[in-house]
């Protein structure tokens, strides 16, 4: 599971001295909430088991600005309510608990003491369920929004896994799974992190400043590449996953990384096509899969066994420690400087530096390839549910997929879920579009609280151009070449605030006008382009949309490093984090079940692990936590991604 409880966990480890270093904690959490609208009589209303993970789910939480009900809460109400509703007019419930792991999920249903109607684990144990025969099938068709408007790009990584159930028949997820939550794995880093030991050539002839920026360029550079993680400049400031899966994927990727790169080289020029090109890394990527006898060029033998656990006591050897979940804090408070992070957690991280002391973090997804992850609901066998039961939790599952739904859980949680839509486009939009910053402006005026007291207030207010005799609202159109109008740049920008309108104005006091905006696709634009109609294409209306409103342009989405890469290839901010490039996507492979080799890999493992920490250094380090607590507590209470500062920032960034 790619989402930890964030202040469960985090909590744990301020109290118990954990940090970076690392004691494996588990999450034991169980918090069960049963929502239903009303209390009706025994056997008047259909009832389900919903088990998720910790805070994985849109919660109210007025403090934070989330004033809506629950969005279980939210389900009933519509269910019971809602004339589209098959279960309108009668009674429902849902009882929502949580899990840990997709381990304690799979245990959970295994013994078989309580009914679960849906459960959310990973990718890897989803094809495992699968596998031993404990899923029942979902009819997509009683789930309309999940099929109308998931990403066809991502759905497919997830539709195409395979298992074979214990009949010996070979099935796909698509017809067991609904894609809840995804990402990747990659690594996030801080380029000015001041523990680094980077040599630089004829640095005694360099300035300060100059040599600064020969450090940070040579440090972006170099983690676009697993292999930084074994390099003794970094010796001592990384953390990576105390997760068996997660870091042996590293570990896989760096020992292949030459023929890795080498398929990288057939694939843009032109040799070999996408679909090739992904074949080839996920054959790699999923070697542990693969038995020693198994007819695969790429096989988890002995001779590997042995060469991935040198690889891995080489890295243990170069690391600060392993992390469960405060990587994303520790990086942020300055204990680590790279940090093998889930793209959740990596935006998360770096919203939080930014707001503690304007530190910009960067997120890499290795040029040799990575890892896709994804979370889905599914519905584990069970001879007691009725068929209403069924009904009902496909249609929480319809509810969850609605795209307005899906962006209430996306704003809340911080993922990226698998719905696209016109919700999630307008969400991404107002998250990292340069040109939303340009389309709205701020009001200040003076107010009275509830006590009488003035109060100053600052409201955010739409721009408008007059166009013709009327005036109206920009559009992200106004911003292109091809459809900006030039017979309006003589005219005022304006916005209405109690029906009255006021001059928009430039910092120096002068009035702005249409020709003052950003026209973001000349050649001259410091803006990147950012196309994600692999993302979007098929889930909106042909009729309203077209090719270039899937097409993003945003400042920070990759980080110029090199004269041979100068998009930045690999290396990016929170737009790259959230929604990588189709190029990225291309090269990212889900990492299946270990099979017959998990026995082997456990061992493994478990002798990376002995002998882990000097008591010396677990001294020292309680010593650095405790002195460090109030700052990690700040972290641990701050539990959203605040979007909405992120676009502040962002314009003031602009007009300073």
């Amino acid at each position: 599971m790619k989402k930890n409880n964030i202040l469960v966990l985090s909590s744990i480890a301020i109290l118990l001295g954990a940090s970076a270093f690392t004691f494996a904690l588990s999450n034991t959490s169980k918090v069960k909430k049963v929502a239903s609208a009303s209390t009706p009589d025994v056997g008047e209303y259909t009832s389900i088991n919903v088990v998720n993970c910790a805070d994985y789910i849109y919660i109210k939480d007025v403090e934070n600005g989330y004033e809506e009900e629950d969005l279980v809460d939210q389900f009933v109400d519509y269910a019971e309510n809602n004339p589209n509703s098959p279960f309108y007019g009668k009674h429902v419930s849902v009882s929502y608990s949580t899990s840990d792991t997709p381990e304690s999920m799979y245990n959970e249903v295994k013994t078989g003491k309580t009914r679960i109607d849906l459960i959310c684990p990973s990718d890897y144990m989803i094809q495992k369920m699968l596998g031993e025969g404990m899923l029942e099938e979902i009819d997509r068709d009683f789930v309309p929004n999940y099929r109308d408007y998931c990403s066809p790009t991502i759905s497919s990584f997830l539709d195409n896994i395979e298992a074979t159930l214990p009949s010996g028949e070979v099935k796909k997820l698509e017809d067991y799974c609904v894609g809840y939550m995804w990402g990747t794995l990659g690594i996030l880093f801080n380029p000015t992190f001041n523990n680094y030991k980077i040599e630089i050539e004829n640095a005694d002839q360099l300035s300060e400043e100059e040599l600064e920026a020969a450090k940070e360029e040579q440090i972006i550079f170099d983690l676009r590449h697993y292999s930084a993680l074994w390099d003794k400049q970094y010796d001592g400031t990384i953390s990576i996953k105390n997760s068996i899966r997660d870091t042996l994927a590293v570990v896989d990727m760096k020992h292949h990384e030459e023929q890795l790169l080498s398929f990288r080289e057939d694939y843009v020029n032109g040799l070999i096509d996408k679909d090739e090109y992904n074949s080839r890394i996920n054959e790699i990527f999923n070697l542990y899969s693969n038995p020693a006898d198994s007819d695969k060029e790429y096989k988890f033998d002995s001779g590997t066994r042995e060469a991935i656990y040198k690889e891995l006591i080489e890295l243990k050897g170069n690391i600060f420690g392993l992390e469960v979940d405060s990587g994303k804090n520790d990086i942020v408070t300055g204990k680590i400087g790279i940090n093998l992070a889930w793209s959740g957690d990596a935006v998360y991280a770096m919203s939080q530096a930014y707001d503690y002391d304007e530190t910009t973090l960067y997120y890499s997804v290795p040029e040799e390839g990575a890892n896709i992850w994804f979370d889905g609901w599914v519905m584990p066998k069970n001879n007691n549910r009725t068929a209403d039961q069924k009904l009902l939790a496909q249609e929480f599952l319809n509810f969850i997929s609605d795209p307005e739904n899906a962006k209430k859980n996306m704003d809340y949680i911080g993922y990226t879920s698998f719905i696209a839509g016109e919700d999630i486009l307008g969400l991404i939009r107002e998250w990292y579009d340069y040109r939303t910053s340009e389309m709205y402006t701020t009001h200040v005026y003076t107010d009275t609280d509830e006590k009488g007291k003035e109060v100053e207030v600052e409201e955010e207010v739409t721009i408008l151009v007059k166009d013709g005799e009327e005036y109206r609202e920009l559009d992200y159109s106004d911003f292109l070449t091809d459809s900006h109008n030039d017979a309006l740049d003589d005219e005022e920008l304006m916005y209405e605030f109690d029906d009255e309108l006021y001059n928009v104005l430039n910092e120096d006091e002068t009035h702005k006008t249409y020709a003052d905006l950003t026209i973001v696709d000349s050649d001259d634009s410091e803006l990147f382009e950012v196309d994600l109609s692999y993302f979007f294409d098929g889930t909106l209306p042909t009729d309203k949309y077209q090719a270039s409103d899937m097409i993003f342009y945003a400042e920070d989405y990759y980080v110029d490093c090199d004269d041979e890469h100068p998009d930045g290839l690999a290396v990016g901010g929170d737009f790259y984090c959230q929604y990588p490039d189709e190029e990225t996507i291309i090269r990212c492979c889900i990492m299946q079940d270990f099979g017959e080799n998990n026995k082997y890999i456990l061992e493994l493992w478990e002798d990376f692990k002995s002998g882990e920490f000097p008591t010396w250094a677990i001294i020292l380090f309680i010593a650095e936590v405790l002195a460090a607590a109030g700052v990690a507590i700040y972290f641990v209470s701050k539990r959203k991604i605040s979007k909405n500062q992120r676009k502040k920032r962002k314009l003031e960034a602009k007009n300073s």
